[in-house]
């Protein structure tokens, strides 16, 4: 380029440039069916009558301001009324959801089947920035979880957080029989009460109060984005208070409680100690025996999900470049000054950065030439997470030849 006369000149330089951000590690879907209904009444509100087809909602006045749901505030509001907001387990779970913290989110019908018609499998895989599935109150197919082609499986980079039993907790493994052992989602219990989830309805002359039940999961998955976004997604969302003038429907007692910790598929329980304060007690997945040192805690397992997704999307980049020792270079200190920030950020253990993770690539060291002929460039991950054990392996492979 010639500079002809003073200013300011812009010039291209082709190469390879990477910086990995790190993106939402807290956007949840949540599920819900559509005729789901807390009212037995012929004339009630359901849910579809609030929103018919999977939405991202904004906030809690956005999701209130919707034709839908004002519709069916409006038919609420008459005398006697015909329809309430309360019927609807779509609007008990947002409430809770934005009472605790979250952040914007997506709903999404789901038929409980995992099947063609299961919108909830059509819909998530069409969001890239869904990184947890929320059951709140909907039936969940257990094929959300089916290795390689599940919602929540590996390589989805997403985590399910599922609601315990509905009924008081009978001491042995029966209770949890229907749940799937899997690393990637954790159950919570009891669901939860509140003054404000509660009407007085008129029956034959009597005026009889109703107490719902509201989704733990829903509550929860607030708290989940709460911490995230004030801590990181490596910070235990347990010891968290929940909002919105919550309380557990049952009492849970440390016997009770210790028993389903050393389950193979334990339980975590929302408890109220001395100060009465609703406090989530417990960040264990469901993970079976094989996985569970490495996957027993839900921060571990979302870290890694976490870091997974942020250094995938980064690599996308390098298709087509040289698959060379310089193109190796810029992935390695990508993905190097990306660890290097959660460990500052008290992600990682270790005095210093070797200890607390590690970057390998390059020929005969995570590639042979022939992988190399062939367009591959696999990276290999180390992290130490914050919680006693040896390093946990992430190995990535990018196919350079197409994106």
């Amino acid at each position: 380029m010639a500079y002809d006369w003073p200013g300011v000149y812009v010039e291209e330089e082709r190469g390879l440039s990477l910086a990995i951000t790190s993106g939402a590690t807290a956007v949840p879907v949540i599920a819900y069916d559509p005729d789901g209904s807390t009212n037995k009444d012929k004339d009630k509100a359901v849910n579809k009558d609030l929103i018919s087809a999977p939405a991202r909602i904004d906030s809690w006045m956005a999701f209130m301001n919707l034709p839908g749901v004002q519709t069916v505030a409006n038919a609420e509001a008459e005398n006697p009324p015909k329809k309430r907001l309360l019927d609807c387990p779509l609007y008990i779970a947002l409430k809770t959801y934005f009472d605790n913290g979250g952040g914007y989110c997506y709903v999404c019908p789901t038929n409980g089947e995992g099947n063609d018609k299961d919108t909830l499998f059509k819909t998530v895989p069409e969001l890239d920035d869904v990184t947890l599935i929320v059951q709140a109150g909907a039936k969940l197919s257990e094929k959300v979880f089916t290795p390689g082609t599940g919602l929540c499986a590996e390589g989805k980079s997403r985590f399910a957080i599922l609601d315990g039993p509905l009924e008081p907790l009978k001491g042995d493994a029966k209770d949890m029989d229907t749940y799937t052992n899997t690393s990637y989602a954790a159950a919570y219990y009891p669901p939860l009460r509140a003054e404000w989830a509660t009407y007085v309805k008129e029956d034959k002359n009597a005026k009889v109060p109703v107490t719902l039940d509201i989704p733990v999961s829903a509550a929860v998955a607030g708290a989940y984005c709460s911490v995230d976004r004030d801590r990181g997604v490596w910070k235990a969302p347990a010891n968290v208070q929940l909002q919105g003038r919550v309380v557990p429907k049952f009492v849970v007692s440390d016997a009770i409680q210790g028993i389903y910790n050393q389950y193979t598929k334990p339980l975590n329980i929302i408890r109220c100690f001395q100060t009465g304060v609703p406090l989530v007690w417990g960040a264990r997945t469901l993970a079976d025996d094989s996985e569970k040192e490495r996957w027993r805690y839900v921060p571990v397992r979302r870290l890694f999900g976490a870091a997974e997704k942020d250094i995938k999307r980064a690599m996308a980049f390098a298709v087509f470049e040289p698959n060379n020792q310089p193109t190796w270079e810029k992935v390695r200190a990508a993905i190097d000054a990306y660890l290097y920030g959660i460990w500052k950020a008290g992600g990682l253990m270790g005095t210093k950065p070797e200890e607390a993770y590690f970057v390998r690539l390059g020929l005969g060291v995570t590639m042979t030439q022939a992988e190399i002929n062939e367009g591959k460039m696999i990276v290999q991950v180390g992290m130490a997470p914050v919680f006693p054990a040896e390093f946990i392996i992430l190995r990535f492979t990018q196919d350079m030849h197409a994106a």
